[in-house]
């Protein structure tokens, strides 16, 4: 895959009383564009650990590149960088929402 066309979007804990961003916790998620898919792939960061862009891109980018840990959605050519960006984020959402119901309240906004 070409390193020149990787995107990262990186999620963050928000607190709740304020909504200041958690320097703790996270989420990177690595994608690459084609024609009619977006691959993506993503690596968490415990939330008891502080989150640092530079690992998430390594890890998140690696896993782009292993057929183990990438995974593709549709996406039609005319959609515009913004609503790639937002679906993404929506699938990792719902994915993290199997496990915790609450996630959307700290993540992604």
């Amino acid at each position: 895959m070409n390193k020149e066309q990787v995107k990262f979007i990186h999620l963050r804990y928000r607190h709740v009383m304020d909504d200041s961003i958690d320097p703790k916790g996270g989420a990177t998620i690595a994608f690459l564009r084609e024609k009619d898919a977006v691959h993506y792939a993503f690596t968490e960061c415990n939330y008891q650990d502080t989150f640092y862009k530079k690992r998430g891109r390594i890890q998140a980018g690696g896993r782009l590149n292993s057929k183990n840990y990438r995974l593709t959605l549709p996406c039609p050519s005319e959609l515009t960088l913004k609503e790639v960006i937002q679906n993404l984020k929506e699938a990792y959402l719902e994915y993290k929402s199997e496990f915790n119901p609450h996630i959307r309240d700290f993540l992604g906004r």
